[in-house]
């Protein structure tokens, strides 16, 4: 993700058991921790171990744009997204469909609203509005495999899955952002890129 010509490039572990908590780790380099985040409803808290601060935020906005990635999504949206729940991310209802060569292009509204582009077996391909463009590309299952994101101001990123594992359920201590003692927390406006 990034600027061209400024990218950076992570590693990132997301679980959750579907009950609206979610963590993520941002690994970089040879597996070195740049970040622990959780999302738990609207409450988005992201801790950084290399500087021993902590931001959170609440609210239903996108708090990774907050932090530098070029996501219009929360963590969420991502999950729901390469989990194939496009009316959790588009929104269920639509405005007007039209052609785009051999495509539906639909209207969306709720969700991330836009126009969202799908193959005429119902394969998603590309969704964008007036500031982003997004590119779907699924696997064999027609699970989502790589996302290419790109803004009008040149932000980059790209979300490639690498695996997916089932697991029965995540122990509650899994599942907790546990911060350590002294660490210094602070309102997400606060960070600096």
């Amino acid at each position: 993700f990034g600027q061209e010509g400024n990218t950076r490039r992570v590693t990132a572990l997301l679980w959750g058991n579907g009950d609206r908590t979610l963590r993520l780790d941002v690994q970089a380099g040879i597996g070195a921790t740049i970040a622990k985040i959780a999302q738990k409803d609207h409450h988005f808290l992201v801790y950084t171990p290399l500087e021993e601060k902590a931001y959170f935020h609440e609210g239903a906005s996108s708090p990774l744009l907050k932090i530098g990635v070029p996501l219009p999504l929360d963590l969420f949206g991502l999950d729901a997204l390469l989990h194939g729940r496009l009316t959790t991310v588009f929104g269920s209802t639509y405005t007007a469909v039209t052609r785009d060569g051999d495509d539906l292009a639909f209207q969306c509204e709720g969700g991330m609203g836009g126009t969202l582009v799908l193959a005429s077996d119902g394969r998603p391909l590309r969704w964008f509005n007036d500031t982003w463009r997004m590119e779907l590309t699924l696997d064999e299952h027609t699970s989502v495999q790589r996302v290419n994101l790109v803004t009008v101001r040149g932000d980059r990123a790209i979300v490639l899955v690498k695996s997916r594992e089932a697991v029965p359920a995540f122990t509650a201590a899994q599942m907790r952002l546990e911060l350590p003692e002294g660490t210094q927390l602070l309102p997400l406006e606060d960070f600096v890129r």
